[in-house]
């Protein structure tokens, strides 16, 4: 079976040459993207995922045509994609446009679906990645992944499940994919989305979780030596849901199992 993908209005099976030489995101990883998790036909937080889109767009002043879920939801059935757990990736590139700055531009839509295979629940153990890495778009998904990559491939080298990165100042940021959250007496502790980081949907999610059942939120500039020893410590993103870490560096922390508990009956 041939997998479906959607390009600029029109459905092409995956292996289509759909992209030219000039296309930007191949020359300098112009453009952004998003990741929603499809469950059993039921696409989560899509009205945030679009968004984020339009605010991406906005920012890095790139046009594209309108998605609506009509169109996502003929990929899905093209796809056969009602039962299980997909991901459906919506890309935007930044077109052909051989401008070397960032002029308004006509970007291109892409959108494909693969099946997703669920990280396992377990604990997780992170380092510390030794450099800042400050990027003057950290707030947006962009095309441009290289130094997750790279991180990521340094967290395998060293036995880690992934790396914090941090800023000049030592303060958490997030990892490679994920956000980290951490609970401490009812209160739901965050690095401050105004800190060069990507706000995910999945931390967002978990916040309002926490915010409804009347936990404090809390946001901030936190480096690694606030974080209490006896606080519980969670990685999230929108596909994975939440994951326990356990350790991070030479620090330790427990899981908190009524929290878990609370947690994945409310994702």
């Amino acid at each position: 079976m041939t997998d479906v993908i959607y390009f600029n209005e029109h459905f092409y099976p995956s292996e289509a040459p759909l992209f030219t030489a000039k296309e930007r995101a191949f020359l300098y990883g112009d453009g952004f993207f998003t990741s929603i998790r499809l469950s059993e036909g039921i696409l989560a937080h899509l009205d945030l995922h679009l968004e984020r889109l339009k605010k991406s767009a906005e920012v890095l002043n790139i046009c594209f045509s309108p998605i609506n879920e009509k169109i996502i939801q003929e990929l899905i059935a093209r796809n056969h994609a009602e039962t299980g757990i997909w991901k459906l990736k919506i890309i935007i590139t930044g077109g052909d446009s051989a401008s070397l700055v960032l002029p308004q531009r006509q970007g291109q839509v892409l959108m494909t679906l693969t099946p997703y295979i669920e990280i396992p629940f377990k604990p997780l153990f992170l380092g510390l990645f030794p450099e800042p890495i400050m990027r003057p778009f950290a707030r947006h998904k962009t095309l441009a992944y290289l130094d997750q990559l790279a991180v990521k491939q340094m967290a395998i080298q060293q036995g880690f499940d992934d790396m914090l990165i941090l800023t000049s100042h030592k303060e958490i940021l997030e990892t490679t994919v994920a956000n980290i959250f951490w609970m401490d007496e009812q209160t739901f502790y965050t690095p401050s989305p105004t800190l060069p980081l990507l706000y995910g949907i999945g931390v967002q999610t978990f916040e309002k979780i926490a915010s409804k059942q009347g936990w404090k939120i809390q946001h901030g500039a936190y480096i690694l030596e606030e974080i209490p020893s006896n606080a519980s410590a969670y990685l999230c993103n929108a596909l994975m849901g939440f994951r326990p870490v356990t350790q991070i560096a030479d620090r330790t922390f427990a899981r908190n199992l009524s929290i878990e508990h609370f947690l994945h009956n409310k994702q």
